[in-house]
């Protein structure tokens, strides 16, 4: 049995949080269990315990939900504990290195049941004093950690690493990109983080050009208000349900990704997966993913740079078969059975079955 802790999983189908840690569950054909927690109140499953906690979702790390994220990992400690110790776990994979590794070391401290920590990202940005003593202890006592980027293995010193990216969906594998049209689109968050605005004002003079966004979040109404401003054809969807995501990628030639220091790029992944060209920043994980030379790069927060690679592809100056041939070979190590082979060899190292 694998024991999987996270305090990021989808609650239903339209919910994307943690995505990523429910399509490795499916991949994986091994037995196994997952605890997270939920901001509504979930009915526990033969395979799946929820820990309930109003609001906790995207509020656990502020200085207001302090009490709230030390209960919580309190509940989760003490729920995967006894899980631990009355099944026959073989491994613990916990997911970021806090909470879930913290939580992984404790456990194995208690019981001696090894544990592995894949990093996702986010939480590489939790590495400053004095939370860097916690994160090397919990580094230093895991089996293995996990980066799931080339750019993320690079943040971290620990020898006993290796790069394995979380899974997504045959679905973007399986589905034919129809559109023949010259239509752009955005899968992201509306925050900071993930730059709109800059995509956006970046189609200022490309007025007669239709610009996609799906994605909710706190900057949505400002990013309204810009491309009502600027006049610019903006359709913004708000959340779309994973399991429509492929469907909409393949309505739409271009993906557009603007977002630093992205610890992966999923949605560059998926597009790829999709048969979309994507345009995206040179920061993060990006180019790992595209190559460094990808014709298709630009600049951090460059508008005129994303600008003028808008205005090749809609005058036709950039080989887009020859990108999508490239873009072809490299997104083979993304496919499900290619991760799953992976994860279960290393799952094997522990006697998993």
């Amino acid at each position: 049995m694998i024991l999987h802790i996270t305090h990021n999983y989808p609650e239903n189908k339209e919910d994307i949080s943690g995505i990523f840690i429910k399509r490795l569950a499916e991949t994986v054909p091994l037995k196994r269990h997952i605890i997270s927690i939920s901001s509504t109140p979930v009915k526990n499953s033969s395979e799946i315990t929820w820990i309930y906690a109003k609001g906790v979702k995207g509020k656990l790390f502020s200085f207001n939900g302090l009490f709230k994220l030390l209960n919580i990992i309190k509940k989760i400690y003490a729920k995967a504990l006894r899980f631990t110790l009355i099944h026959n776990v073989c491994v613990i994979h916990a997911h970021w290195w806090f909470p879930s590794g913290l939580i992984a070391l404790l456990i194995s401290k208690k019981t001696n049941v090894p544990y592995i920590i894949s990093i996702h990202g986010s939480d590489t940005k939790l590495l400053f004093f004095p939370l860097s003593i916690l994160a090397n202890l919990v580094f230093k006592n895991a089996r293995m950690l996990i980066p799931v980027s080339k750019t993320l293995k690079e943040r971290i010193t620990y020898k006993n690493t290796e790069i394995i990216p979380m899974p997504i969906s045959k679905a973007f594998f399986s589905i034919k990109n129809t559109s023949s049209e010259k239509s752009f689109l955005v899968v992201s968050r509306c925050t900071a983080q993930k730059r709109i605005h800059v995509i956006i004002k970046a189609f200022k003079s490309l007025k007669n050009y239709k610009l996609t966004i799906a994605g909710e979040g706190p900057l949505r109404k400002s990013l309204e208000i810009l491309s009502r401003r600027e006049k610019i054809n903006v359709n913004f969807l708000g959340n779309v349900a994973p399991h429509k995501i492929p469907e909409l990628m393949s309505k739409n030639k271009y993906l557009i990704h603007a977002g630093v220091n992205e610890g992966f790029g999923l949605s560059v992944v998926e597009a790829i997966a999709a048969g979309q060209i994507p345009i995206v920043v040179k920061s993060g994980a990006i180019p790992w993913i595209v190559g460094e030379d990808y014709p298709l790069l630009f600049e951090k927060d460059d508008i005129a740079s994303l600008n003028q690679l808008l205005r090749n592809i809609i005058d036709n100056k950039i080989d887009i078969k020859k990108i999508k041939e490239k873009l072809n070979k490299k997104v083979g190590r993304f496919r499900p059975q290619n991760i799953s082979k992976k994860f279960i060899s290393l799952y094997n190292n522990f006697q998993c079955t």
